[in-house]
C-alpha cells in the first residue's frame, strides 16, 4: 500500500466515507430453505429473495423448498443451508434439544427476524357455554393432530391455566379440516387452531356456524409468555370473523428466519439491514432516492407481507441472534 492509498484510506476513515457493508460480501451465497412448495413460506421466502437480491445485488440470494423443520435444521446444524423459515416454538426446541430434537440438538441455530404471528385460535361450537378455559372441564376438545404445533400450543396453554388432560371430558387429535366439521356437526365443543389471522378455517366456518372465539385473560397470557418465551402475546383484530365484533387476546408463536453461527457476521448485517431498511440500490444510480425495504416490497407481492414489520422482529426470539442482526438491532434500540 502506498503513502497515496493509505493518505485516502485515512482521510475516508476520518470523515465517514466506509465502503458500503454489502462490499465485504461480493460474491457471496445465500440460500433460504422455506417448506413445501405449495406453501405460505415457499411464497413468502419468493417475494423475500426477491426483494432482497434487488438491494444486494453483490449476494446471491436462492429460495428452495424444504421438507419438515427436522430435516431442514439438520441441513442448517451440518452448514449445507445457510437459513430456514421456522417456527419460534420448533426454533425453541431445536437449539435447547427437546421434543424432537432430543438426539440431535442444533446448537448453531441463531435468529434474524420473526416474520409473523402464527396465533392460537380457540373456537367454541353454539351451545357448547364455554366462556373460559375454566370451562373446558368435562368437554370434547379438539387438541389438533398429534406431534404438531397446534397439540404443542393447546398443552402448554392448558398447563400454564392449571389444567390437566384428564380434567377434560375427551380429547380429539384431528386436523384443522376436520376439526371445523366436528364443531359445525355438534360432535366436539372447542378446537384449538394455531394459524396465522385470519385462518381459512375460521373464516370457512364462520359462513354457517355462529362460533364464538375464546380469548385468555391477561394474568394468563403473562404467564404463558413467561413460561414459554417463543409465544408472543396476540390480538385477533375486530371483525376478523363473522359476528366476531370485539378483539380478542391470545398468545402465539412467530414464522422466524434463522441462519447458522457461521454464516459471516457482515454477511447476515447486510440481509437484516436491507429487511428493514431503505437502501440503495444500484440501477437507481445513487442514494438520493433509496428502495423501500425488503419488507415493504414483500407486502407488495404477498400477503403475509403485510405483518413484517420491524417493533416485531423480536417478538418470540427465544433463541439467541446472530451478531450480524444484533448489530442492527441494537443500532436500531432494539436490542441494549
Amino acid at each position: 500500500m502506498n503513502r497515496a492509498t493509505k493518505t485516502i484510506g485515512l482521510l475516508m476513515m476520518t470523515l465517514g466515507l466506509v465502503m458500503p457493508a454489502k462490499c465485504l460480501a461480493t460474491g457471496a451465497s445465500f440460500t433460504i430453505v422455506t417448506g413445501k412448495a405449495e406453501g405460505v413460506y415457499y411464497a413468502l421466502g419468493t417475494a423475500l429473495a426477491k426483494a432482497l437480491s434487488e438491494g444486494l445485488s453483490d449476494v446471491s440470494i436462492t429460495v428452495r423448498p424444504g421438507s419438515t423443520a427436522r430435516v431442514n435444521l439438520g441441513m442448517l446444524h451440518s452448514a449445507k443451508i445457510e437459513s430456514a423459515f421456522v417456527r419460534s416454538s420448533t426454533a425453541h426446541q431445536a437449539f435447547n434439544g427437546t421434543d424432537q430434537f432430543t438426539e440431535t440438538p442444533i446448537a448453531n441455530i441463531r435468529g434474524i427476524a420473526s416474520l409473523y404471528p402464527d396465533a392460537v385460535q380457540i373456537v367454541t361450537r353454539p351451545g357448547a357455554n364455554i366462556k373460559a378455559l375454566k370451562d373446558l372441564g368435562g368437554k370434547i376438545v379438539i387438541m389438533g393432530e398429534i406431534a404438531s404445533s397446534t397439540a404443542l400450543d393447546a398443552g402448554n396453554i392448558l398447563k400454564a391455566a392449571g389444567m390437566n388432560l384428564e380434567s377434560l371430558g375427551r380429547i380429539e387429535w384431528v386436523a384443522s379440516s376436520d376439526a371445523a366439521r366436528m364443531i359445525r356437526t355438534d360432535i366436539a365443543d372447542v378446537a384449538f387452531l394455531s394459524s396465522s389471522i385470519p385462518s381459512a378455517t375460521v373464516m370457512e366456518l364462520c359462513t354457517d356456524t355462529p362460533v364464538a372465539i375464546l380469548g385468555l385473560e391477561d394474568a394468563l397470557i403473562r404467564k404463558i409468555v413467561e413460561t414459554y418465551p417463543f409465544y408472543a402475546m396476540m390480538a385477533i383484530p375486530a371483525d376478523t370473523y363473522v359476528g366476531q365484533t370485539r378483539p380478542v387476546k391470545t398468545v402465539g408463536a412467530m414464522a422466524q428466519w434463522v441462519c447458522g453461527a457461521e454464516v459471516p457476521e457482515d454477511l447476515v448485517y447486510q440481509l437484516t439491514r436491507a429487511l428493514w431498511a431503505p437502501v440503495s440500490s444500484p440501477s437507481a444510480g445513487n442514494d438520493e432516492n433509496p428502495m423501500p425495504a425488503a419488507a415493504v416490497r414483500v407486502a407488495w407481492a404477498h400477503v403475509k407481507g403485510t405483518d413484517l414489520a420491524l417493533e416485531t422482529a423480536l417478538n418470540a426470539m427465544a433463541i439467541p441472534l446472530h451478531p450480524g442482526a444484533e448489530r442492527f438491532y441494537r443500532e436500531k434500540g432494539l436490542v441494549k
